[in-house]
């Protein structure tokens, strides 16, 4: 209920910060009455300078009429300058004031933890009622509590990317393998589709997997190869860091971390 009441004021609070950055957002200025008034200058000069130096006035008419072709001239390329312009900015959307996703999505790109948040929260509202994300052959899916926002973090060996729905795809830096999806309530880990079991590449995953506060820790589904492979990796995490003993939240699950720790036992008692 905490995690709740603190997220909602950080959205709040970030709501504010957009009114307040509409408040202050100017259109850009492209200075079209400026520039005009530059060209009529220039013609200007460009005759007192023809005044002194003609005395005839046939030949200083002739370059009167020259210097106002000039000016008409910038002045029509001058006319289409504004609107290729604003076209630029346009497809740039610095033209308009950004709607509150797309100005959410700018600062989920600076690794605000709010707008990743309410990036989330407008990504569960739009995949409500979608198909839920399951284990599949080649996927498998470890769930935790609804409403965890995911984490950009530097694992050993990957680097996190932000998609635009607010998930954060980790892939190795020396390959650009995909290894696993963060999106917030479960992560999505690469397994062999042919053993069923979780790859090398999940003990990459480890500080995504262990790093949530949450009552719900549990793989999808009942597949045993999978099973078996997360439960070793949950005893495995337990004996490298017993001051956070993690249960598998799902009791047929947790049998098979329980069956995992009494292995590493006889092993050890056999060595």
């Amino acid at each position: 209920m905490e995690r709740r009441i603190d997220r909602a004021t950080e959205r709040a609070n970030l709501r504010e910060r957009y009114n307040t950055f509409l408040a202050t957002w100017q259109k850009p200025d492209l200075q079209a009455k400026e520039r005009y008034a530059c060209i009529n200058d220039a013609t200007r000069r460009e005759k007192a300078i023809i005044r002194q130096r003609f005395r005839d006035p046939r030949i200083r008419r002739i370059h009167y009429n020259a210097a106002e072709l000039r000016r008409y001239q910038a002045r029509m390329n001058l006319k289409d300058m504004p609107r290729e312009e604003r076209a630029r900015l346009a497809e740039a959307g610095k033209l308009h004031p950004p709607s509150w996703r797309q100005w959410v999505e700018q600062e989920t790109l600076k690794g605000d933890k709010a707008a990743i948040s309410a990036l989330r929260g407008m990504a569960y509202r739009e995949k409500r009622g979608k198909k839920e994300t399951v284990t599949t052959p080649g996927f498998s899916v470890i769930k935790f509590d609804a409403g965890i926002d995911p984490q950009m973090m530097k694992l050993e060996g990957a680097t996190g990317e932000l998609r635009r729905d607010g998930s954060i795809v980790y892939r190795q830096d020396d390959n650009g393998r995909t290894i696993c999806r963060d999106n917030g309530d479960n992560i999505v880990l690469n397994r062999d589709p042919q053993s069923g079991v979780l790859g090398r590449s999940a003990l990459k995953t480890v500080p995504l997997i262990f790093g949530r506060e949450c009552e719900r820790f549990e793989p999808d589904g009942n597949d045993p190869a999978l099973l078996r492979s997360f439960g070793e990796i949950v005893a495995w995490h337990n004996r490298k860091d017993p001051q956070h003993i993690r249960i598998i939240s799902r009791k047929d699950a947790d049998d098979y971390r329980q069956a995992a720790v009494s292995r590493h036992q006889k092993w050890v008692e056999k060595s």
